[in-house]
């Protein structure tokens, strides 16, 4: 559904093709969209996400916290993955709890989507904060040895840092 919904964005938009970048959830978006839609795309950026199945223990955490609002969710996140850059907290903050446990949920559901990476016919970089334990190893092993995939490891960060920090 994600996947259709960002390709309805661009038919909305005229745009043929595009350069899909995605963060965290987004980041799984920009694997899901390679797989199925990979001929709209002329490179992929997926950052602070791995391609393979969610953890599901991670989700379920994600799903506890969000039932204790946004607050509690942004607990969560800064003690996975350090403080949050200010202007993307308040963001958060404006967020639908109950909508974001239901993607959550959604998200446990994902396939895997490493083998798409190896079929790849355009370009992506997968780059993740060193200290995001959730999601650098697995993302740096399941990219590794691909001809078409860079990963990039941003040194010291973790996953709510990396994402103010992709200009590295």
């Amino acid at each position: 559904q994600r996947v259709a919904d960002v390709l309805a964005v661009l038919d909305a938009a005229e745009v043929g093709r595009a350069i899909f970048w995605g963060y965290s959830m987004g980041g799984r978006v920009a694997f899901a969209t390679a797989r199925y839609a990979p001929a709209r795309f002329l490179a992929f950026v997926a950052g602070g996400m791995h391609p393979e199945v969610p953890d599901r223990a991670v989700q379920d955490e994600e799903v506890a916290a969000l039932s204790g609002g946004m607050p509690s969710y942004i607990a969560l996140l800064e003690r996975d993955g350090g403080p949050l850059p200010v202007q993307w907290r308040t963001t958060l903050l404006a967020n639908d709890a109950a909508a974001l446990r239901a993607s959550a949920s959604a998200t446990a559901e994902a396939p895997d989507f490493t083998e798409t990476l190896a079929q790849l016919a355009v370009p992506m970089l997968v780059y993740v904060g060193e200290r995001d334990t959730p999601f650098h190893d697995r993302a740096r092993c399941a990219t590794a040895d691909l001809s078409r995939v860079t990963f990039v490891s941003l040194p010291e960060l973790g996953h709510g840092e990396a994402i103010a920090r992709s200009d590295l």
